[in-house]
């Protein structure tokens, strides 16, 4: 991730990051996950792109939990080609 942003991003807000972050669908999405307990898959061009060399990327949450019901974790898995 960091050669695709340029920077390390540990650390920083999702908004803090990605000026553009509250405009994408990714919010809605990462809502979708902790609050419903579901996976969400994106495949397609980049929606936050700072490296060109990157057609596509393949991205996917999962949420976690810890014994309880309640989503603590949201793990994240992406792949940049």
């Amino acid at each position: 991730m960091v050669s695709y942003h340029g920077r390390n991003l540990t650390g920083f807000w999702m908004d803090e990051a990605f000026p553009h972050f509250n405009d994408a669908r990714t919010p809605g999405n990462i809502i979708d996950v902790a609050e419903n307990c579901v996976m969400n898959y994106r495949f397609g061009p980049p929606l936050m792109t700072y490296e060109k060399n990157f057609i596509n990327m393949e991205r996917i949450f999962l949420p976690c939990r810890n014994g309880g019901d309640k989503v603590e974790l949201l793990l994240t898995f992406t792949i940049c080609r």
